[in-house]
C-alpha cells in the first residue's frame, strides 16, 4: 500500500507542479505574444487545465496525508527532522491548493 501511495503522490505532485510551471513560464507568455490569435487556444486550455490541476492536487494531498498518517503510527516519528519536514511540506501543499481554489480557479473561469 505504501508503494502505491508513494507512486500516486509523486506522479500527481509532478503533474500538478509541472502544469503550474509550464502554464506560468511557457503557455501564458506565448499566448500573450500571439495576441488575438492566442485567444481561441487559451479558451480551450482554460477549460481543460483547471480540472486537471485540481484532480492532481487532490490526489497529491490525499495520498500525502495518508502516507503521513501511516508514518505517524511510529512512536516519536513526528518529532524527527523528517517528520517535521513532511508535515511542513504537507501544510504548504494544502495552502497552495486553497490558494489555487480561491484565486486561480476564478481567474481561469474569467479567462475562459
Amino acid at each position: 500500500m505504501i508503494i502505491v501511495l508513494r507512486l500516486i503522490h509523486v506522479l500527481a505532485g509532478a503533474l500538478w507542479f509541472g502544469a503550474l510551471i509550464f502554464s506560468a513560464r511557457v503557455l501564458m507568455p506565448s499566448a500573450k505574444a500571439a495576441g488575438p490569435a492566442g485567444a481561441p487556444m487559451m479558451a480551450q486550455i482554460a477549460r481543460r487545465i483547471p480540472p486537471l490541476m485540481m484532480s492532481a492536487a487532490i490526489l497529491t494531498i490525499v495520498a500525502g496525508v495518508w502516507l503521513l498518517m501511516l508514518d505517524m503510527r511510529i512512536a516519536g516519528w513526528a518529532q524527527t527532522g523528517m517528520g517535521r519536514t513532511f508535515s511542513i511540506g504537507g501544510e504548504l501543499a494544502i495552502l497552495a491548493f486553497i490558494f489555487g481554489m480561491l484565486v486561480n480557479m476564478p481567474a481561469a473561469r474569467r479567462m475562459g
